[in-house]
């Protein structure tokens, strides 16, 4: 991580330079390898894994990190994963893979939808997906008991959940999430963002008891 890591205290998972966004199913070998085996260096965990990725501000990468971390954890593990997309601040995933962006997690949240009909598969690897949907969840339902309700059933008989989290620092429905997943990782961006942005970010992580992985630096410079 450079400079970040040295002022923040964060060490780096791994060196990871964004891909465009045609390239979600496009891996970079040795830099895709980084990133799955950071993130799972015991290989498939004993009971669920629930992870945070998350970043400062917007445009740092966190949805395309956080589906190849996704799918690179399914296809060199065999583990079984579930990324949930918290709430869509940029271009959702469901339109990079060209999948209807509602329902989603809100609709979960709100019960206006059931798992079967959000829930999808959009390749052959052990990856499920479940969109965000049209909206953000509000302050408190992520640990409202159907909130917590929910976040149990997405975990059941799988390896991993993985949250794609709006910026920690510019959403304040996010924060109550740290209560309830295992590990949190930091995803920024070389050049753009802010080391004292990154020093708040680890604070409030830190401040709730969450353990912090790692960070995540798309976009490396050589």
């Amino acid at each position: 991580m450079g400079l970040l890591r040295r002022i923040s205290g964060l060490e780096s998972a791994a060196p990871f330079p964004r891909s465009r966004e045609g390239d979600l199913e496009r891996f970079n070998g040795d830099d895709d390898e980084l990133l799955w085996t950071a993130v799972a260096r015991r290989g498939i965990p004993a009971k669920l894994e629930r992870l945070l990725l998350s970043s400062t501000r917007h445009g740092e990468g966190t949805s395309t990190v956080a589906w190849r971390l996704a799918l690179g954890l399914a296809r060199h593990l065999g583990a079984r994963v579930t990324l949930v997309e918290v709430a869509t601040t940029g271009v959702p995933l469901t339109r990079r893979l060209g999948l209807p962006a509602t329902p989603g997690f809100c609709d979960l949240l709100s019960g206006a939808a059931q798992p079967s009909g959000v829930i999808c598969r959009p390749t052959n690897a052990d990856v499920l997906l479940v969109p965000a949907g049209s909206s953000s969840p509000g302050t408190g339902d992520l640990v409202s008991p159907r909130g917590r309700e929910l976040l149990t059933r997405l975990g059941l008989e799988r390896h991993f959940l993985i949250f794609d989290a709006p910026p920690l620092l510019l959403d304040p429905a996010v924060r109550p999430l740290l209560t309830c997943v295992d590990r949190a990782v930091l995803i920024a961006s070389a050049g753009q963002t802010c080391i004292d942005d990154a020093l708040q970010w680890k604070r409030e992580v830190e401040h709730s008891g969450l353990p912090i992985l790692g960070s995540i630096l798309n976009q490396p410079r050589p």
